[in-house]
């Protein structure tokens, strides 16, 4: 795509969700014969990611068998190669016909994904104490590359929803929140006064 070797692309404007879906608003004029035109209203957003996933295909289908016989690959070891023959098609009729959803969606999804998967991460923790849970956000490498990746995708969903980027200062809020309020929901603490009773 324009302009070639590039990490940019010269795109058409995006205004509303129907420039996603020019097939279903074509034009009549003068309320006589329906003119049929569809085109790429906002290309190329929709067909950079269908000649991705076509080069995926191309590869799968070159690269592969040749990986496959020069390291003697047999049985369960193919599963890839075959479940990819599946989700590739899958994931180009996804984008055909949602690319505009995804496109208006994604940075909503970012956020909401962010903070799920941070409160599922730390949910999985067995010790809920406010000291276990910060001396295994600093203290381990694992934990924090799993925040960061956290924090990362939460500040690019917040930067791509075009607000003031003073809400950035908010991307460690969700990890605060959830371990100085995890004590008044430990569902251990409700157990032990079950017991009592």
């Amino acid at each position: 795509m324009e302009p070639l070797w590039e990490l940019r692309l010269y795109a058409c404007d995006v205004r509303k969700l129907t420039d996603w879906y020019t097939l279903f608003y074509n034009p009549q004029p003068n309320y006589e014969v329906r003119v049929y035109c569809t085109q790429e209203a906002v290309y190329p957003l929709q067909t950079v990611v269908l000649v991705f996933y076509f080069l995926c295909l191309v590869n799968m289908f070159l690269i592969r068998p040749l990986i496959c016989i020069l390291m003697d690959v047999k049985g369960k070891s193919k599963a890839p190669i075959y479940s990819a023959l599946y989700f590739l098609p899958l994931l180009t009729f996804i984008h055909a016909l949602g690319g505009g959803l995804i496109y208006y969606s994604f940075p909503y999804l970012s956020v909401a994904i962010s903070m799920v998967a941070n409160a599922i991460h730390y949910s999985l923790k067995i010790d809920q104490t406010l000291k276990a849970l910060v001396c295994s956000s600093v203290g381990e490498l694992k934990n924090v590359v799993i925040i960061t990746v956290h924090w990362l995708l939460l500040a690019y969903g917040i930067a791509s929803l075009n607000y003031h980027y003073a809400f950035l200062c908010l991307v460690p809020f969700p990890t605060l929140f959830y371990i100085l309020t995890v004590r008044f929901t430990d569902p251990g603490e409700f157990r032990e006064i079950e017991s009592r009773i």
